[in-house]
């Protein structure tokens, strides 16, 4: 039955918002950063050469396609954010502001690492197929006592990533990290 918000027709058109996305990020880097000059019709045709090389690639097709609802909603949170701030009559300091917009860049990339391995992950091994799992054996992987040796590649990398040892290493890490920091953090003596 249709209905008026019957939105299952736009799947067709999907690789037509990648390119309108690819066009328009690449377009707002160039005119901001102007690695090439001022000149908006040649970052205009860059830009748009770079989204028709986007289409081309179906795999680079779904890792946009993957990675975009993830920084949509992070733009929204930040977006609050601010807003909350501001609505409350305080500014977010320069500092702030410089080392607020690092970890939103961080947060990208790490939204854009993981789309990409979602898409190519499962290509990227010897002995990947196209099996798929249940929900049941990706807890199983991911609780550390699944086989790395399996078809998926999101299981492996679970069972791996969770595994105790390397729990335990990152456990190590993060002390080894905090010692170093408070070694090396001035200490001020307080007067007697």
């Amino acid at each position: 039955m249709a209905t008026f918000l019957d939105i299952g027709f736009l799947t067709h058109f999907s690789s037509v918002f990648v390119v309108i996305f690819v066009f328009t990020a690449v377009y707002a880097v160039l005119t901001f950063k102007k690695p090439i000059g001022e000149n908006k019709g040649v970052n205009a045709l860059i830009s748009f050469a770079i989204a028709i090389i986007f289409i081309l690639s179906e795999d680079a097709i779904l890792i946009i396609k993957a990675a975009v609802p993830w920084w949509t909603i992070m733009i929204i949170v930040v977006t609050f954010v601010v807003i909350g701030v501001e609505a409350f009559g305080s500014s977010f300091p320069a500092t702030t502001v410089t080392s607020f917009s690092t970890w939103i860049l961080i947060i990208a990339i790490i939204i854009f690492v993981f789309a990409w391995s979602g898409v190519a992950g499962q290509k990227a091994g010897p002995y990947l197929g196209e099996n798929t799992s249940s929900l049941t054996e990706a807890a199983a992987a991911a609780r550390g006592d699944g086989s790395v040796s399996t078809g998926s590649f999101q299981d492996n990398l679970g069972a791996t990533l969770f595994h105790p040892k390397v729990l335990g290493l990152v456990l190590i890490l993060i002390v080894a990290l905090f010692t170093v920091l408070f070694i090396t953090y001035p200490i001020k003596l307080m007067p007697l």
